[in-house]
């Protein structure tokens, strides 16, 4: 097992112990353990979406050395005995102004300029170290389904993860060693809807597909 998994899955033992609520591993963590049994040899990280009412135990995740920062997209847990990833402050901005739904017919120079407008007030300072748990909150859309929104209003790479409530029921299952861990009741469903129709064919590069249902 690579050195980065051994972390991972460390952090991820410690970290359900501090999670209020219900939640569920989910992209390319789910993607490993469908396919694989394990985690994909690319992946260096694990994403957790919690469900609505659901947190994180600041508390308890002091217990276990571990800390969150908010970020972008997501909050990201991480271990505090790791040097913090070094990051060019102002591509990391870029990069999450890019993904944003509002800003998708933009051309590099508007991007540029939109950016610097609100780069000192929004650009945030990496505290967290690497690897990370990345951890994402599902928000109710409607009576049956459930959304995945994040900061600053928007969506997903400039999409949105929308599911059924039905297939974000769990079941806890053995995950790479660890007992009791949370996984999607419609395991298969939702791959497809991260993935589309080939998600059970390995590949070597990230395919992030989000398919709308």
């Amino acid at each position: 097992m690579k050195e980065v998994h051994k972390i991972l899955l460390n952090n991820l033992e410690k970290l359900i112990n501090c999670i209020e609520g219900e939640y569920f591993i989910s992209d390319g963590a789910l993607l490993g353990y469908r396919r694989e049994k394990k985690l994909i040899e690319y992946d260096d990280d694990i994403d957790i979406y919690l469900l609505p009412n659901s947190y994180i135990n600041k508390n308890k995740l002091k217990e276990y050395d571990l800390d969150i920062q908010k970020y972008y997209i997501c909050d990201k847990i991480y271990s505090k005995n790791y040097t913090k990833i070094k990051k060019n402050k102002w591509w990391e901005y870029l990069d999450h102004m890019r993904n944003l739904e509002e800003n998708k017919n933009l051309n590099r120079a508007e991007l540029f300029l939109k950016a610097s407008k609100t780069y000192k007030e929004k650009s945030i300072d990496i505290n967290f170290s690497y690897p990370y748990i990345d951890i994402f909150y599902l928000k109710e859309l409607n009576d049956t389904e459930y959304i995945l929104p994040v900061y600053y209003g928007n969506i997903h790479s400039c999409n949105y993860f929308k599911t059924p409530k039905t297939w974000c029921k769990t079941n806890k299952v053995n995950f790479c060693g660890i007992e009791d861990v949370s996984i999607p009741n419609n395991i298969d469903d939702i791959l497809y809807l991260l993935y589309g129709k080939n998600w059970k064919i390995p590949t070597k590069k990230r395919d992030y597909t989000l398919n709308k249902i």
